[in-house]
């Protein structure tokens, strides 16, 4: 006697109709993650309104955030798929020794871009290749690459510092480490631009000031 096993088919979340019950139930955790946000930032507003209503500060924000963000929602994918990258940081300085030495070379940056986007890509392919078909687990094949990476970095550009933009030319502002305000920012690929104004060093060195 044979049993079959019938198919019940669930439906996605965007062909089910939707109750307001349901709706809570499914997306609690982001519901939740939005109000806290809100009730948060209103709070801000209310203790401090000269600051929080203010357009400075999510202008700055707009410019610093996105060199945190856009690792952040990369990572989170890898995180989701149940590994980790721990070598992300020294993947992104690698790629700014790429960038660093095409642009020097060429003078084009869009290729310079290019040429940073395949560093970071080969970068991760040989993390991928360890992990997935030799089965080392990514915890400690990206502890290995991290510093692999750094080393090699450290070892192309002879410990200097970088700068994109020329400090004869134009004004960086210092941070309070007197160190360039967009040096994290370098680090990721990302340069800022304001009223003509910008700075950006690799973040692979000491990143003060040139004079």
């Amino acid at each position: 006697m044979t049993s079959t096993a019938e198919n019940v088919q669930t439906p996605s979340p965007l062909a089910r109709r939707w109750t307001v019950r349901s709706f809570a139930s499914t997306w609690a955790s982001q519901i939740g993650i939005t109000v806290a946000f809100v009730v948060l930032w209103v709070a801000f507003i209310v203790l401090a309104p000269d600051t929080f209503l203010d357009n400075r500060i999510y202008i700055s924000f707009a410019q610093t955030t996105p060199c945190f963000a856009l690792p952040a929602l990369l990572l989170t994918m890898v995180i989701v798929s149940g590994d980790i990258d721990l070598s992300f940081p020294s993947i992104m300085g690698l790629g700014m020794v790429g960038f660093i030495a095409v642009e020097r070379t060429t003078g084009n940056v869009a290729l310079a871009v290019l040429t940073a986007l395949a560093v970071g890509a080969l970068a991760g392919l040989l993390n991928g290749v360890f992990v997935t078909l030799i089965g080392i687990p990514a915890l400690v094949v990206t502890i290995g690459t991290l510093f692999l990476y750094r080393g090699l970095t450290l070892a192309l550009v002879n410990g200097r510092s970088f700068a994109l933009v020329e400090a004869r030319t134009r004004k960086c502002p210092r941070s309070s480490s007197d160190g360039f305000l967009g040096s994290r920012c370098s680090s990721c690929g990302w340069s800022w631009w304001r009223s003509g104004r910008g700075c950006c060093s690799t973040g692979i060195a000491s990143g003060r000031t040139a004079t």
